[in-house]
């Protein structure tokens, strides 16, 4: 059921911006910490090689596998025919482990696998979660599994809809008591509950956005009751990035809906678009009545693309990599010069 709250003119002439320091919604004082981030400009190194690493692999999932063979030559490539999802695994026999990357949307068949959006229970681990995301993470199970090593340690990446069933792929191995070492994922959407969040909050992942990719924001929790899970390293359009906590971020995401009506202006388009018949449902009609008295920035909306795509976030790690070594060099400078004087 809708929450009336999302609405409320009352709340939003409360709140200057959601991407304030702190900020308090409904008593709960919102704080986004840098307590997780790297101390020094070694840890900053280890941080933005492992997510170029990955990130360069949910990029490369979309590739042709000429391109996937040409950066790693040993990759075992795969494709789930029914659900038309490509991804590859890279093994390190030496150190007995291996990666595994999902590519995101592309095509029709996905699109339909993004709109099915529907609870669904997955009675292997019990809890329930996107229905298009589980008939791909199904489908993996039965046809692409084999190309994993069970006593390898295992990472999982990808973007989009790729980085929903990487975290959903990631789940089941943990049940089926794999390896999993990590699970890093970029521009993900939301695709299980909170039973669901908390069963995989004893999953190591690193869940990567950018405050202007809206798909990291969908389907709206409020419409389908899922939740996002795990602290979510959040890059800010060239301004570094901010560690967000997993307990605070669903208030968080409410307040977006209510400072970015785009938002909720996407997800109906969506759902126009995918809904064999007229939709009629008093959550979809009242969220239309609202969006009625706002006036939308038509601009963020015809251009939200560019900021959800692999690329993007392929330049703002680099972007902030570079930031920060430019910081390290004048801080040392000047410590370099107290000393002297």
């Amino acid at each position: 059921m809708l929450k009336i709250f999302v609405f409320s003119t009352f709340i939003l002439s409360m709140i200057n911006t959601v991407f304030c320091e702190n900020i308090q919604f409904g008593g709960i004082e919102i704080s986004f910490s840098e307590s997780k981030a790297p101390q020094d400009i070694n840890e900053t190194r280890f941080l933005y090689n492992r997510l170029l690493e990955y990130a360069t692999a949910s990029e490369l999932a979309y590739e042709d596998d000429d391109k996937i063979l040409e950066k790693y030559p040993d990759a075992e490539i795969g494709l789930l025919e029914d659900t038309n999802v490509k991804f590859f695994v890279v093994k390190n026999h030496k150190k007995k482990t291996q990666f595994i990357a999902f590519r995101g949307t592309a095509g029709f068949t996905n699109i339909l696998i993004d709109a099915t959006f529907w609870p669904h229970k997955d009675e292997t681990i019990g809890v329930n979660v996107h229905k298009g995301f589980f008939k791909v993470a199904r489908e993996f199970f039965k046809e692409g599994i084999q190309k994993l090593n069970p006593k390898y340690q295992t990472t999982l990446t990808g973007h989009s809809l790729g980085a929903a069933v990487a975290a959903l792929v990631g789940m089941k191995l943990q049940k089926a008591s794999y390896k999993v070492q990590e699970v890093v994922t970029f521009g993900q959407p939301r695709f299980t509950d909170i039973k669901g969040a908390k069963y995989i909050s004893g999953l190591p992942v690193v869940r990567v956005g950018e405050m202007r990719d809206l798909i990291t924001f969908l389907p709206p929790l409020w419409i389908t009751d899922f939740q996002h899970f795990g602290d979510k390293l959040e890059f800010r359009d060239g301004e570094g990035y901010e560690y967000i906590n997993n307990n605070q971020e669903n208030t968080i995401d409410n307040i977006v809906a209510l400072q970015k009506p785009e938002v909720l202006a996407l997800w109906l388009q969506f759902l126009d678009e995918h809904s064999q018949e007229p939709i009629k449902s008093p959550e979809y009609i009242e969220i239309k009545k609202y969006l009625s008295t706002v006036t939308l920035d038509h601009e963020l909306l015809g251009n939200w693309t560019p900021f959800h795509r692999i690329a993007n976030y392929i330049s703002e790690i680099k972007r902030w990599f570079i930031d920060s070594k430019t910081k390290e060099a004048k801080k040392n400078k000047f410590y370099n010069k107290s000393l002297t004087n």
